[in-house]
């Protein structure tokens, strides 16, 4: 069963990952955390995806995995590559998101600030 949101560990890990990684096509990253401490990693994209997309995901997978000491810690990563023009705010967060692009600049109040 998927967790309501993401443990501390995990959100530090990937935020620090995802530091080197960001680029342009990256809307969002969603973290899926569940009770056999499975993980899911799916990432938003604003355009079909492409090979630079799975090659982002390979190293993020890889990075994340570089940081766990045994399997028992994280028995399976699954990741996920969605192409979604949908608002952010209907995107599935699955236990939580760990970046989301700011989309919505111009609609930003800027004498506000």
């Amino acid at each position: 069963m998927i967790q309501d949101e993401i443990p501390g560990w995990l959100r530090i890990w990937m935020q620090g990952v995802l530091l080197r990684n960001v680029y342009p096509a990256l809307r969002a990253v969603a973290v899926g955390y569940y009770d056999d401490r499975t993980v899911t990693l799916r990432f938003y994209v604003d355009r079909s995806p492409v090979e630079f997309d799975h090659w982002v995901m390979e190293v993020i997978c890889g990075e994340l995995l570089s940081n766990t000491s045994t399997n028992a810690e994280m028995p399976a990563l699954r990741d996920e590559i969605v192409f979604s023009t949908r608002d952010q705010n209907e995107l599935e967060a699955l236990s939580g998101f760990v970046f989301m692009r700011m989309e919505d600049f111009d609609t930003f109040d800027h004498e506000a600030s």
